[in-house]
């Protein structure tokens, strides 16, 4: 688990590139914490397009403030996996067809992935 010299790390580098930016797009590979939200589905209609104002640190969670009445907080739990970005979406993998938002990587596993532009 990262711990708080490695998180604060995190978002100085995630202030200096994500602020001004807007979003396009999430993923989490866990639904339950976004089932407050209405879920993940709901949360990216909500978010999609709102400008990223802020990212700052709230004891061991990333706080992204955007536009509008939302925040998004991540922790990064155990693996401290967090990624941003512009994904191609690939649709075939190993000879198998695949429709998905997931991040397609065989060599690591994320946790969230945060698409901006």
């Amino acid at each position: 688990m990262p711990e708080l010299p490695e998180v604060q790390t995190t978002v100085d580098y995630l202030s200096k590139k994500l602020v001004g930016l807007r979003l396009v797009n999430l993923w989490s590979d866990r639904e339950k914490p976004l089932r407050q939200a209405g879920g993940i589905t709901k949360f990216r209609e909500e978010i999609r397009g709102r400008k990223i104002l802020s990212v700052k640190r709230r004891a061991k969670f990333i706080v992204i403030d955007i536009e509008g009445p939302k925040t998004i907080f991540i922790h990064q739990k155990i693996s401290g996996h967090l990624m941003y970005g512009r994904w191609a979406k690939k649709t075939q993998i190993n000879h198998k067809t695949q429709n998905t938002n997931k991040p397609q990587n065989t060599k690591h596993k994320f946790k969230t992935k945060v698409d901006c532009h």
